[in-house]
Order: C-alpha cells, then structure tokens, then sequence
C-alpha cells in the first residue's frame, strides 16, 4: 500500500495521503510503502525529515506505553488495599498512645497478614516486570509482557480477591 507524506502548508503539521492526487498542488511529499494501516503512525516528522520511525524508536514507545500502563494498573490494584495501611497505622498510634495493648495490635495485624503479603508479592511482580520492560529487545518480547500483565493482574479486580 502506497502513502504519500507531506507537511500541510497552512496547519505546518504531518498529513498522509493514500492518492498522490490528494497531496495539495505544489507541496512536496514523500512517498512510502506500507504493509498495513496501521504502519501510517510509523511516519513521522522529526524538523527535518519526514521518515519512518526506526525500531529503536518503535521500542522505545512501546516501552513507554507498558510502563505506563503498569503503572495505572497497579495503582489500581493498592488502591483497593490501601485501607488496610491506613488502618494498621491508625492502630500503630492508638498502641504508641496507649488506647490499645500490643496483643490487640498484634491481633489485627495478623488478621491483616494475608493482604500485605499479596501486596509484597505484587511489589515483587512489579519490579520484576519493569526490569523486563526496561530490557525487552523486541516488539514481540514487548507483546508477551502486555499479555502477562494484562493477565496477571486481571486477578485482582476486586477487593475480594485480596480477602482473607
């Protein structure tokens, strides 16, 4: 499929066309053959040069996009848990005034056990997934780790999954 890239002369912005016939009269465009649609959003403009992104480009993105989404699921997931934190402080500063026995703050910090080891395995997995991320060399090793966090945490979409 053929596409050809210019810069519109009155917006100064990236335009394709999928007919050279729609390249505005008189305006330069360079043409480029692409697999898929999809691949449009591989030209770009970089000051200089409209061109294709490089692979490192590419992965650099993709990398991009997957530690962002990381990031936005995982908040997701330590916001539903992030009670127990602040009840197990709140109980921290009731036992430092006096207000409970250390086996009453023992007893619900037991009762809380379960949560904050999910959490400390959920840390674990993040730092993990990061360092993948960080050090993927492919498109394809970048799509097997958003598979993986897709899945991994699909699992706690409910505070229930976190229950004791």
């Amino acid at each position: 499929m053929k596409v050809w890239a210019y810069i519109h002369p009155r917006l100064n912005t990236l335009c394709c066309a999928l007919l050279k016939e729609s390249v505005p009269e008189g305006v330069s465009a360079v043409e480029f053959e692409i697999g898929d649609p999809s691949q449009i959003n591989d030209i770009i403009y970089d000051g200089t040069n409209i061109r294709l992104k490089t692979l490192e480009e590419k992965l650099q993105k993709k990398k991009d996009e997957l530690q962002e989404m990381r990031k936005r699921r995982l908040e997701n997931i330590f916001l539903m848990t992030d009670y127990v934190i602040i009840k197990l402080n709140d109980l921290k500063m009731q036992l430092d005034l006096g207000a409970i026995t250390s086996d009453d703050y023992n007893a619900e910090f037991q009762k809380y056990q379960p949560i904050l080891q999910n959490r400390l395995n959920i840390r674990k997995w993040n730092d993990s997934i990061k360092l993948r991320i960080q050090n993927a060399t492919t498109l394809e090793d970048l799509d097997l780790i958003k598979e993986e966090i897709i899945s991994y945490t699909e699992q706690f979409k409910e505070v229930s999954s976190f229950e004791v």
